[in-house]
């Protein structure tokens, strides 16, 4: 079946769609990088939710007038994080969840309260928000 000359005729023609996917800063995967290995050396292979309460704890720190204003200042903050000095830090490439938190945490934000800014196997600050697996998460 042959199509005939007005079936062929084209009524509008949609212009391209601008390229409006801009690349990610170096900045973004430098910090997506730490704190994905942060996470994964912080909690391993424990539960999901360990990820993102220990990457929350980070971003909580981040935006609290008592520790430093940035992700790479809070993390190798002096005496904060064992993996910074035991070589833990970057041991094991950290689990696809581990990135998959570690950028909604940079992109989105704290899934804490804004004053749970401890997380230790012990109870410290003025109380526990919550305790997941063997990790306690805790108010300032």
């Amino acid at each position: 079946m042959e199509l005939t000359e007005a079936e062929h005729q084209v009524d509008t023609v949609q212009e391209p769609i601008p390229d409006v996917i801009e690349p990610m800063p170096d900045e973004y995967y430098e910090a997506l990088e730490l704190l994905a290995h942060l996470i994964y050396a912080e909690v391993g292979d424990e539960s999901e939710d360990s990820m993102w309460y220990a990457g929350s704890v980070v971003i909580n720190r981040i935006n609290h007038h008592e520790y430093p204003n940035n992700l790479y200042d809070v993390v190798y903050q002096r005496g904060q994080y064992e993996v910074t000095w035991n070589g833990g830090l970057y041991k094991e490439t950290p689990s696809d969840i581990a990135y998959e938190v570690a950028a909604e945490l940079l992109n989105s934000g704290s899934v804490l309260p804004e004053d749970v800014l401890y997380q230790a196997e012990f109870v410290q600050g003025s109380g526990v928000y919550e305790k997941i697996d063997n990790t306690y998460y805790c108010y300032k």
